[in-house]
């Protein structure tokens, strides 16, 4: 996260808070069995940067990260994509980030050859703010312990005003839904289903709850946000707070990758239009640079889901460059066996051809809305690869193995499911 500001006269500062995202995952046991950190590419958290001056005489200088940088440890004392962020403000260091700034116990940076590839420009659209969200009620269900109603479920993070002294600590906590005595329902946001102590192995917390925390220092008033996680809500608890906290001192703030609308859908039937708003908001929801089947639990990039919505998706919104990225991410965490569930690659093998043929299907959408003839030229000998391994486990075009639908409510056969016809022409 770089700070905002500008170049001005005379000596200036340029200062980056780093954090873990994905590349440094806490060693979570999901389900009790799978370690992220086993499957993803990790390390710890590097920066790389190159800022360019352009003078008024033409002249240019560059400033480029090398050891001649300086380092410490901040406030953010942990954060987790999934289980959140604890901020501690008595480990503040005021005029970090500006020019003239010198303490001896910094240390310089460490050089990284950083992970292997070669550093592309993206060409799809980022991950921005899209909307600020106003609570619609603020309800006290016990002493110091509040329910903070945003109205609506989103994904993103939340700004809160707060007062306290020096050593108090205020946790929140998130989930979509409550309980009819108003209580917080976290169970729609445990990470991975951890739910009791053991599962998550060690460093995991006993129930892995999306999970934020202030510690007050010396600053009395502050301002709340996090920078390295994001959560998926409607409902926050706010535990250890001494006063009841206003509406105007909250606010959610939703983001998502930042497609283009390229649909329309609207009727004389008010339950049919929120249930099209409601879809698109959760379309938005699981848009954080990969398609996910759930913005909070998982975070993963299942090509179930892909094939169950990638229509759907491309009738609201422009996709194109998104669904684009999307192959790239299959073609970057296929394995020798050219069959993956995800992507990026979770470790997750064969869930089935309804799973893994999400890399011909998304393709395919792409050619029939978009006449991206371009990324099938550029895929085809994988696209050959990949039937070939198919006629080979499934000679008579029959699928007997995988995964069938697997949340019906009556049990759907495979072969109905799942079942695929090879034709690969001669030549």
């Amino acid at each position: 996260m770089i700070l905002p500001g500008g170049i001005k006269e005379g000596a200036n500062c340029l200062g980056t808070i780093l954090g873990n995202g994905f590349y440094n995952p806490l060693p979570l046991r999901m389900w009790g069995r799978r370690n992220l950190r086993e499957n993803l590419t990790v390390g710890k958290p590097s920066f790389i940067a190159r800022l360019v001056i352009e003078y008024k005489n033409g002249a240019k200088e560059e400033v480029i990260t090398d050891n001649s940088w300086k380092y410490s440890y901040g406030p953010i004392r942990k954060n987790n994509v999934y289980l959140g962020e604890v901020y501690d403000g008595s480990f503040e260091t005021d005029g970090w980030n500006l020019a003239g700034f010198s303490n001896p116990e910094w240390e310089p940076a460490v050089p990284d050859n950083g992970t292997k590839g070669k550093l592309q420009k993206s060409f799809f659209p980022p991950v921005r703010i899209t909307d600020t969200i106003k609570p619609v009620a603020i309800n006290s269900l016990s002493k110091e312990k509040y329910i903070v109603d945003m109205g609506v479920n989103f994904t993103g993070v939340f700004r809160i005003k707060l007062h306290g002294q020096k050593g108090d600590k205020i946790t929140f906590r998130f989930g979509e839904r409550v309980f009819e005595n108003g209580d917080l329902n976290t169970l729609t946001a445990v990470c991975g289903q951890i739910k009791r102590k053991g599962m998550g192995g060690p460093g995991s917390p006993d129930i892995a709850w999306q999970t934020d925390q202030y510690i007050f220092g010396d600053k009395q008033e502050v301002w709340f946000m996090q920078s390295f996680t994001f959560h998926v809500f409607r409902y926050m608890e706010v535990d250890g707070i001494k006063y009841a906290p206003e509406i105007t001192d909250i606010e959610g703030i939703a983001f998502n990758t930042d497609v283009d609308k390229a649909g329309k859908f609207n009727t004389s039937n008010k339950l049919l239009n929120s249930i099209q708003e409601a879809t698109c908001r959760t379309f938005l929801d699981n848009l954080i640079s990969v398609q996910s089947d759930c913005p909070g639990r998982e975070k993963f990039g299942y090509g179930g889901d892909l094939n169950a919505t990638v229509e759907s998706f491309i009738y609201n919104y422009d996709m194109q460059t998104f669904y684009r990225k999307t192959i790239y991410d299959w073609v970057d965490a296929m394995n020798d066996s050219s069959f993956i569930d995800t992507a990026p690659y979770r470790g997750i093998s064969y869930c089935g051809l309804s799973w893994e043929s999400a890399f011909l299907i998304t393709q395919y959408k792409l050619l029939l809305y978009y006449n991206d003839t371009a990324l099938v030229r550029e895929m085809y000998t994988k696209d050959l690869e990949w039937m070939e391994k198919v006629a080979q486990l499934h000679p008579e075009g029959v699928v007997k193995t995988g995964l069938a639908d697997r949340e019906a409510l009556q049990k759907v056969p495979l072969s109905l499911s799942a079942q695929l016809i090879i034709s690969i022409a001669p030549g």
